[in-house]
């Protein structure tokens, strides 16, 4: 009989550096981390020629014995996995790599294969990366210690589509971004403010950054269309572009925008919660013009004090609009209007290709009122 998978837990009472008895059928291997036990892969003795995905756990440590079989696609190696870098370039099948908090940090800066697509190294403490993957197209490095992004220190492949740096003590960005570049996460950072990002981006994350500290400006791609700058201090204006289809603002101390929404004719999704915008309402003017687009689906505001009263005459705009679905505002705030709550994602997108950087359900849970 050929199993195709095999998953072995370690066994703590035994302390065993025995190599591993693997089934040489085995297709994808997962070595659980049940236990802090010492265990050895040996492939010169079972060099598994069917393997295809191998993975480790967390706390676990492992010593590789000879070299990785040239079947594999898929690796996943954690903390205390003792192996040779330089011999992944070897590896012509593998797509997917991932190398979480490895025992020693510092400069990564070898060669993979040219069959590589999606790569994540995470909790590093980079000195340096230079990754030469000629392929890649998804590189994931959060939870790195960057601190600045230079190009004498931050060289990756011109292929990368989507790049994530979230949680990386990013300060500074000065570095020459991808040509190919369409997604960009910069999630819990420190950043004070952005420019000089590659016009190819089409989504980005700026969420729980400084943005605006020190009345520092902005400036963000023209074909951009969904950008998310949520938890920031942008008591300054920043430029929007009017490509837009989705724009998160939610506790970014925003208090007036420049006009209205109206030239933004993609727009989707706007969410303004947490922010104060009485003074923006408070001019009479303002609520006798439309301000909203034809394209408008989903409005969140929330802040009591500054949508109690507009928000009749807003909602009265947004219903005759042809694709309006949700407007979320606090709890029998307009009881009068015929709604019902439910609890829903706020937003979705559109394709698989997109990571939800929204707040998860326990940190927006919130009403969420629905029209009938």
């Amino acid at each position: 009989m050929n199993f195709t998978t095999q998953m072995i837990n370690t066994d703590s009472e035994t302390g065993s550096s025995e190599a591993l008895k693997i089934l040489s059928s085995v297709v994808e291997l997962i070595i659980d981390d049940t236990a802090n036990t010492i265990v050895v892969l040996d492939f010169e003795k079972n060099p598994l020629p069917n393997l295809s995905v191998l993975a480790f756990g967390k706390r676990i440590w492992v010593a590789i014995v000879g070299s990785f079989p040239k079947t594999l696609t898929k690796i996943t190696l954690q903390l205390y996995v003792s192996c040779d870098l330089t011999e992944l370039k070897s590896l012509t099948q593998l797509t997917n790599l991932a190398i979480r908090n490895p025992f020693e940090d510092g400069e990564f800066t070898y060669d993979l294969p040219r069959s590589l697509k999606t790569l994540e190294l995470l909790e590093w403490n980079f000195g340096k990366i230079h990754i030469k993957a000629p392929n890649l197209v998804s590189l994931n490095l959060d939870v790195s210690d960057f601190k600045v992004l230079d190009n004498d220190h931050f060289i990756i492949p011109d292929s990368v589509r989507k790049l994530s740096l979230i949680g990386s003590e990013i300060s500074r960005i000065d570095v020459n971004f991808l040509p190919n570049l369409q997604l960009l996460d910069l999630e819990s950072n420190k950043l004070t403010s952005t420019d000089n990002l590659p016009c190819t981006l089409k989504r980005l994350n700026c969420s729980f950054n400084l943005l605006g500290k020190g009345g520092s400006g902005s400036v963000f791609p023209a074909g951009l269309e969904y950008l998310e700058i949520s938890h920031n201090m942008l008591t300054t204006r920043c430029y929007l572009p009017e490509s837009l289809k989705l724009l998160s603002l939610e506790s970014s101390t925003i208090d007036a925008f420049e006009n209205d929404f109206r030239r933004f004719k993609k727009f989707g999704v706007l969410d303004l919660k947490r922010n104060d915008l009485f003074r923006y309402f408070r001019p009479p003017g303002r609520l006798t013009n439309f301000l909203f687009g034809e394209n408008t689906k989903r409005l969140f505001a929330g802040n009591p004090f500054a949508w109690e009263k507009p928000v009749q005459k807003i909602f009265n705009e947004l219903r005759n609009r042809p694709n309006f679905e949700l407007i979320d505002v606090f709890e029998n705030m307009v009881p009068e209007l015929g709604i019902c709550e439910e609890n829903k994602p706020e937003w979705e997108y559109p394709n698989e290709d997109m990571t939800d950087t929204s707040d998860s359900d326990e940190e927006r849970a919130r009403k969420v009122q629905r029209l009938h």
